[in-house]
């Protein structure tokens, strides 16, 4: 491919920058399909840098909703107005709130939505525009009412307990490799041939747990099966030791488990 051929691409906030209008005015222009923009890795949208060429935005006699721009000592402020929105919202909120801000705070990329949230409800407070908002966020307009109009706490702590759930099943899945990995290293220390295919069994039955379970897996690593998965090569092989019968340890925590 030549060096001409290759297109340039120009995110959507940036090529609003460059004609001098709101990204929400792109938006709606390639959501009509007046525009035509492809959708990157992360969510965000791109236009080719031939397609600016000769856009004409706005109307004569029209004044463009730019809204007032957010300084750095509104956005401070903005983050300082949220003390008092949690405290009118609920008089008894707890310290998590208060954490979770001035973590997002300084850090968005961990908790983008609520970052979102909390910043279009404190930017409001300070009396900044819908547009201005939207611009600072790099969100839509459409996007920014809707937050705007979310009940603040209530809101915020189902976000946190979504966030709670994702980083607790992200934990158990990479426990779960963690553990299938020992597991392949000790049947190949064993003896054991590799066999990773690209079918792998994660849902056991009763007899199959208890089969594994009769071959020295502990709960936690049949647990791990089940979540990750292993091949029917690697199953079969800790299955055939189950029949053998049961290692002591697993004798002894089956005779724990029934008093």
């Amino acid at each position: 491919m030549s060096r001409d051929s290759v297109v340039q691409l120009v995110k959507l906030s940036d090529a609003a920058r460059r004609l001098g209008c709101h990204v929400e005015t792109l938006r709606e222009r390639a959501r009509s399909g007046r525009l035509p923009v492809v959708r990157g890795a992360h969510g965000a949208y791109f236009v080719a840098a031939d397609a600016l060429v000769g856009i004409r935005v706005g109307r004569p006699g029209r004044p463009q909703l730019a809204g007032k721009p957010i300084t750095r000592k509104l956005r401070n402020a903005s983050w300082r107005a949220l003390d008092l929105l949690f405290v009118r919202e609920d008089i008894n909120v707890s310290l998590v709130e208060f954490q979770v801000a001035e973590i997002v705070r300084r850090n968005p990329k961990r908790a983008l939505d609520i970052y979102h949230l909390l910043s279009v409800h404190g930017l409001r407070a300070e009396r900044a525009s819908w547009p201005a908002i939207a611009g600072e966020l790099d969100i839509s307009v459409r996007h920014a009412r809707r937050l705007g109009a979310k009940p603040l706490l209530r809101t915020l702590r189902l976000a946190i307990v979504r966030l709670l759930i994702r980083h607790h099943r992200q934990r158990r899945y990479r426990r779960a490799h963690d553990l299938i990995d020992v597991l392949r290293e000790r049947l190949r220390a064993e003896g054991v041939p590799s066999a990773l295919g690209p079918y792998k069994r994660h849902k056991l039955t009763t007899y199959e747990a208890r089969g594994l379970e009769d071959a020295g897996l502990t709960d936690e690593e049949i647990e791990a099966v089940r979540v990750e998965g292993m091949t029917f090569d690697e199953l079969n092989e800790l299955l055939l030791r189950g029949l053998r019968g049961p290692t002591p340890a697993s004798a002894q925590r089956r005779a724990l488990s029934r008093r």
